[in-house]
């Protein structure tokens, strides 16, 4: 995804043995002004899926919001889990019939499908690829190198969330317009939780 001024965060996302971490920093600017530092970034969507973003705070806690409505909706009406690729498949739907006036918003989107870990990366106007690893925002090319030198096929679990830490510092150091804690979520076979990393 190509570097642009609105998307003022930190936020990557990496697949290992039987799960997928998304971490992401706290800071939310206006221009060069810090309006806050306390801007979360990374949720858990339900017990097998997470979500991160980057951009225009409000743009994603409303995408993320309607992505959640909508998944409600579809799990009620067919009487079943939505899969996760299926899930990307809808964001990229929402995010698309906004092109007109695209949301200023990258999307990191993760979890479990038939026994797998699956992790995508979606631009504002709804293109999805999959990958081992990804990152976005304007840190997002910063902390790219450091999972790139440290990723491997097979991590554990506390080695991808020690990696994606390190990837989110690296982009706070490097990047004026992160800052603040860094939040993870974590998604596994078993299990799915929050976890908080301080600088």
């Amino acid at each position: 995804m190509g570097e642009q001024v609105f998307q003022g965060a930190t936020v990557v996302g990496l697949k290992f043995s039987s799960g997928i971490v998304i971490a992401g920093e706290r800071r939310m600017t206006y221009g060069s002004y810090i309006q806050s530092s306390n801007a979360k970034k990374v949720f858990l969507l339900n017990d097998r899926m997470a979500i991160g973003a980057a951009g225009t705070v409000g743009d994603l806690q409303n995408i993320i919001r309607l992505l959640k409505e909508e998944m409600r909706y579809y799990e009620g009406e067919v009487k079943g889990k939505m899969k996760v690729r299926s899930a990307a498949k809808l964001l990229s739907n929402i995010l698309y019939s906004l092109k007109v006036f695209p949301a200023m918003a990258e999307f990191v989107l993760g979890g479990i499908e038939n026994g797998s870990p699956v992790l995508a990366v979606l631009d504002p106007v709804g293109s999805v690829l999959e990958d081992d690893f990804v990152a976005v925002g304007s840190g997002g090319s910063i902390s790219i190198g450091i999972i790139e030198e440290l990723y491997k096929p097979g991590l554990s679990e506390s080695e991808a969330i020690d990696i994606a830490v390190k990837a989110v510092k690296q982009g706070i150091r490097r990047d004026a317009l992160s800052g603040g804690d860094i939040d993870y979520v974590v998604v596994t076979k078993e299990k799915s939780y929050e976890g908080k990393a301080r600088l």
